[in-house]
């Protein structure tokens, strides 16, 4: 029984977490960068949602710690993706 709750649990927290992922597709988020996994940057929007950003939306060079404008192109269900907004003068609105 036990087994069977932690089962139902984990569930519906997988499924709460895509449908609430899924309310910022296409929106753009904030992620502080925070970790790097194979050439891809990881950090932490400003609703706490995880962020992987695509590695060819990026500048040279990203430092962590760095806040870009992510528009977020997909979700999967072990990650939410984005890429940078406009990577156009981003020397100015990086921060």
């Amino acid at each position: 029984v036990k087994r069977e709750r932690v089962r139902a649990l984990e569930e519906l927290s997988r499924r709460t977490s895509l449908e609430v992922r899924r309310r910022f597709l296409g929106k753009v988020l904030h992620p502080v960068l925070e970790t790097r996994r194979d050439g891809t940057w990881i950090g932490h929007a400003e609703n706490y949602i995880i962020v992987a950003l695509s590695p060819d939306s990026l500048p040279e060079g990203p430092k962590r710690g760095t806040i870009f404008p992510v528009r977020i192109t997909e979700i999967r269900e072990e990650d939410t993706v984005g890429v940078i907004q406009d990577n156009q003068d981003l020397g100015d609105r990086a921060r």
